[in-house]
């Protein structure tokens, strides 16, 4: 279906799934922050700082067996 103007929409979700490289206490709120490191659809590596709540923790995705 094509956009058109005024028509309701929504963005797609984008689920990035990566590791945590560090964690650390902000001095200014106290809160916990995790540097978040995943690769994107570009193959490029990236990282962020999170604070906590805003990651979920998952299941590792296990690396195939060597053949």
């Amino acid at each position: 279906m094509s956009l058109k103007a005024g028509m309701a929409a929504r963005v797609r979700p984008v689920i990035i799934e990566g590791t945590v490289e560090r964690v650390r206490f902000d001095e200014d709120t106290g809160e916990k922050r995790v540097l978040f490191a995943w690769t994107g659809a570009d193959g490029e590596p990236h990282s962020r700082w999170f604070p906590e709540g805003d990651l979920d923790a998952v299941e590792p995705v296990a690396e195939p067996a060597a053949a």
